[in-house]
């Protein structure tokens, strides 16, 4: 039984941003008193990334990210570069999802985010970080990460922005 606030529309949504089976989707259905997902375990962090023509970045990405993730979902967004030969190679990705070149390109961002949230879902995602490719995370990123998953579970956040700094030359200089 669903409330009236609870159209197919917002079930789909919720469907997107709670991936069946993560700790925000069991305590969601647990607030709601619906049966839990599956048992509690640590919280996997999945990586989510659309690329278009970046092999120069790709390689560097992956060995930056790579340790901070339990999963990594590559989306190739019609790349005409070998991009995605490189991310296919690389042990740490999950999978890779491939849209066709088409010319001229252009960038369709609410699909390739609702591929990419669906297939971070199908690796059991609970929390799931979008990182461009010519972006890099500082060494410690996934212990604090973890930090604020911690907070966020004792708050109830289900969600966070997270703000980068471009970096110049030297770690205290940005823009």
């Amino acid at each position: 039984m669903h409330s009236s606030h609870d159209t197919p529309a917002l079930r789909r949504i919720r469907r997107l941003f709670l991936p069946e089976g993560s700790r925000r989707y069991r305590r969601y259905r647990r607030a709601r008193g619906l049966p839990p997902g599956r048992p509690s375990q640590p919280p996997r962090l999945i990586a989510v990334v659309a690329f278009h023509n970046e092999r120069r970045h790709l390689p560097q990405l992956l060995d930056n990210i790579a340790p901070m993730f339990d999963g990594i979902v590559m989306l190739d967004d019609g790349s005409t570069d070998d991009g995605a030969s490189i991310v296919s190679a690389h042990p740490a990705v999950s999978e890779v999802l491939s849209l066709p070149a088409r010319t001229p390109h252009t960038w369709d961002e609410q699909g390739n985010h609702r591929l990419l949230v669906e297939a971070a879902g199908r690796h059991g995602a609970d929390w799931i970080m979008a990182v461009d490719a010519d972006e890099r995370l500082e060494i410690d990123f996934r212990e604090r990460a973890l930090a604020e998953i911690r907070r966020a579970d004792r708050e109830g956040h289900l969600a966070y922005w997270v703000a980068f700094r471009e970096l110049w030359d030297d770690p205290m200089q940005y823009r």
